[in-house]
């Protein structure tokens, strides 16, 4: 989730926007996800009925995860 917070935030700092909208959050879980706007819990009516992506990307680096950190 920290991934479509940051390029949420990403998004707004392109556009010049002062204020961080929900267009930013679902553009940035559209580009991450890569799917259609019916499956996006951020323009959805109803969020809660949104399934979460069969493959999430890992959140911590293969490389980091052998090395214990």
């Amino acid at each position: 989730m920290c991934a479509i917070i940051l390029r949420a935030i990403k998004q707004a700092l392109t556009e010049g926007a002062s204020v961080l909208q929900i267009s930013h959050f679902a553009e940035a879980y559209r580009l991450r996800y890569d799917c259609v706007p019916a499956l996006n819990p951020f323009l959805s009516d109803n969020y809660l009925a949104v399934s979460a992506p069969r493959s999430v990307p890992s959140q911590t680096p293969a490389k980091k995860r052998r090395r214990g950190l």
